[in-house]
This record gives C-alpha cells, sequence and structure tokens, in this order.
C-alpha cells in the first residue's frame, strides 16, 4: 500500500529489520565506512577487512593464470584437431579414390579374363570340330596320321587353355572381391578416424 504523506519516517521496530551484508572474502574488520543511520548510496564504502589468507590474491590470480593456461592449451588441441581432421579428410578422399580405381582395374580384369575364356572356348569348340573332322577323313583314308595328331594335340592344347582362363576367371573375380571388400574397409576405417578425431 502507498501513503502519501510528509514528515518524518521511522521503521517500525528496525531492529527485527536488520539487512546482510555479505563480503566476497572471510575476514576481519579493520575500519567502519558508515555507522547506525548512515546514508548509503551504491559504491560506497561500508567496511574495509583484512584477509584472512593474506596470500589469497596472488594464490587467486595463480589460479586464473593456470585456468587461462589451460585454456590456450585447450585452443591449441582444437585447432590441432581440426588440422587433423582437415588432414584425414583429404587422406580419406585418396585413399577411397585410390581403393575405387583399384577396384575398377580389378573388374577390368574380371571382363577381360571373362572374354579370355569366352574366345578359348570358342577356339576350344573350332579344335574339337577339326579333330573330329581329321578323325572322319582318317578313317576314310584321306587325311594323314600327322593331320590327326596335330588335331589331337591342338585340341588337347585348347582344354588347356580353356582350363588357365577359367582359372583366371576365378582368380580375377577373387580379386575384385578382395578389392571391393577392402574398398568398404577403407572407408570404414576413414570414417572411423574422423569420427574419433
Amino acid at each position: 500500500q502507498n501513503l502519501p504523506g510528509t514528515g518524518r519516517i521511522v521503521a517500525y521496530t528496525p531492529t527485527e529489520r536488520q539487512q546482510n551484508i555479505e563480503a566476497p572474502i572471510d575476514g576481519r574488520i579493520i575500519k567502519w565506512g558508515v555507522r547506525e543511520g548512515s546514508r548509503v548510496q551504491p559504491g560506497d564504502l561500508i567496511v574495509e577487512l583484512s584477509d584472512n589468507d593474506p596470500s589469497l590474491m596472488v594464490r587467486l590470480r595463480e589460479e586464473r593464470d593456470a585456468v587461462r593456461e589451460r585454456l590456450e592449451a585447450a585452443r591449441a588441441r582444437v585447432s590441432s584437431l581440426d588440422d587433423r581432421i582437415a588432414s584425414l579428410s583429404g587422406s580419406r578422399n585418396a585413399a577411397i579414390a585410390a581403393a575405387s580405381a583399384r577396384s575398377r582395374m580389378a573388374r577390368d580384369r574380371l571382363d577381360a579374363a571373362t572374354q579370355g575364356l569366352a574366345a578359348s572356348e570358342a577356339t576350344q569348340r573350332t579344335a574339337q570340330l577339326n579333330l573330329e573332322r581329321q578323325q572322319a577323313l582318317y578313317e576314310k583314308g584321306l587325311s594323314s596320321t600327322r593331320a590327326l595328331e596335330l588335331a589331337d594335340l591342338e585340341a588337347v592344347r585348347t582344354r588347356t587353355e580353356v582350363d588357365r582362363s577359367r582359372a583366371a576367371l576365378s582368380a580375377a573375380r577373387s580379386e575384385y572381391s578382395a578389392l571391393r571388400s577392402d574398398q568398404a574397409r577403407i572407408t570404414t576405417d576413414a570414417h572411423a578416424l574422423l569420427e574419433d578425431a
């Protein structure tokens, strides 16, 4: 409630309406700047305290300096980690590109091995047809033993070539699969290193 009026204002039971003043440090009172009933404004000296620990300010400065040093060290670490992340990112991109190129080369070798097998099988079919023709001619007496032997030798050679082409195709498939797995591993490892950083 507000009441207008003139005169002197006196607090009712002032001893029961005490206001506490707190200091940021513990200490002993050296000098009072006010006395009971004094008017105070913000910033007025109320009391001068002597610190119980005279080296408190020195210790607080040292603690502040230590915190500043830790902060600078943390900033340097952040900068170092940022550089590491950039380096790992570039390394990851290069490693993934290299693994991808190796996979493409393995895929090309796989395609070449597939085509080589198809060519070997076609050569084998031709050699087998020639052998059968030479056998029929030999049985009729129209071809020499030498021509039959050469046709048989060619059929054996082409069968060997087909087996070699199949082995090369199998090796190319295994290499392609291994390089694809390696590419996935490189991608995962690089991602893990980046996440760690």
